[in-house]
């Protein structure tokens, strides 16, 4: 589905085999979630976050993600070290590959990793909802089969740095 494209309940209903009752629950929490934009009386769309969602969502995401970066300095301990390092060979060889699907995976499961060695509940839930909403931008709009082989060691650095900076 892309952005602005109208959602049908009794047609999405109709694909997958359920009621509409299940399709509409999943809608309101979809909206409730920044994914879908609901009007009463007026059918679903699928969200069309502007420029400036855009921009605001990352410079959230920024601020909260250098705090838990902060915080988890404060908790870290070897085993949170090993596997911010397995994730980020994960993400390293999906990025390589250039399977999108596993490489989000790997990316959203790198930046929860850090949020959760914060060990603030609240920021964590935050964070995920933010990783959830900026991947989906990311898969419309990021030339992610455009990178260069510079681009991938210059992004694998950047992840080791960060986890290099939380151990020491």
């Amino acid at each position: 589905l892309t952005p602005g494209m109208k959602i049908s309940a009794l047609s999405l209903s109709q694909e997958i085999g359920v009621s509409r009752t299940p399709v509409r629950l999943a809608l309101q929490q979809l909206s409730a979630e920044g994914f879908v934009v609901m009007k009463a009386n007026k059918a679903a769309h699928v969200a069309k976050p502007s420029v400036r969602n855009i921009r605001e969502l990352f410079y959230l995401r920024q601020v909260l993600e250098s705090t838990a970066v902060t915080l988890a300095c404060q908790n870290v301990e070897k085993k949170d070290i090993k596997k911010l390092r397995e994730i980020n060979d994960l993400e390293g060889k999906t990025f390589k590959a250039r399977d999108l699907s596993r490489y989000t995976d790997a990316n959203e499961a790198f930046h929860l990793q850090i949020a959760k060695m914060a060990d603030n509940e609240l920021l964590f839930e935050t964070i995920e909802k933010l990783v959830a909403q900026s991947s989906i931008i990311l898969s419309l709009f990021d030339p992610f089969y455009d990178f260069s082989k510079e681009d991938e060691i210059n992004y694998k650095k950047e992840n080791e740095m960060l986890i290099s900076f939380i151990e020491n």
